[in-house]
């Protein structure tokens, strides 16, 4: 499941997620810039944070493959530097 998000140039994105359930170590977590290019990953781990800033506008791109099919939830938050939030609970189960 991956999820988009514009940015503009010289913001700060900020990427933080937890994964919860029977195999938290099970899902891959990937951040694409606009070229597609991947900028961070993370493999097998329960959470993780990334920070990046943004060198050009466009469309950034995190997506999460699980490995396993055990139930999982995952949330996580995907903000620029101009904007605040809260953590979103975004999927669970297989459908990750």
């Amino acid at each position: 499941t991956c999820f988009n998000k514009n940015y503009e140039i010289n913001e700060t994105l900020t990427l933080s997620y937890l994964v919860s359930g029977e195999d938290e170590k099970s899902v891959k977590v990937v951040l694409k810039d606009p070229e597609l290019i991947e900028i961070y990953s993370n493999n097998n781990e329960e959470d993780g944070s990334f920070t990046h800033h943004i060198p050009s506008s466009g469309v950034y791109r995190v997506c999460f493959y699980p490995s396993s099919s055990a139930e999982n939830s995952i949330t996580f938050g995907f903000l620029g530097s101009f904007e605040s939030g809260n953590l979103v609970n975004v999927a669970k189960g297989e459908e990750i």
